[in-house]
């Protein structure tokens, strides 16, 4: 892995967004499936999204974490 994807905080099998974190809730998951360094400052990550079946290529500083909301229901 590299460092660029180390110190953005991703690792493969992480699921992510693509993108600002304005309005997630009309965004696509993805889940990381690899990285490759492209210059000492550059890398990319291969995502997939099992919604459409694509497979894409995006530069790892626009990939936004998933962070899932537990959300408790109150009784009524």
């Amino acid at each position: 892995m590299s460092a660029i994807a180390i110190s953005h905080g991703h690792r493969v099998g992480d699921t992510v967004f693509v993108g600002p974190a304005a309005d997630l809730t009309q965004k696509t998951t993805w889940k990381i499936l690899s990285f490759q360094q492209a210059a000492d400052d550059v890398a990319y990550a291969t995502v997939t999204s099992g919604l459409t079946g694509m497979i894409r290529t995006f530069p790892v500083e626009k990939l936004t974490a998933f962070m899932p909301v537990e959300r408790v229901m109150e009784p009524a």
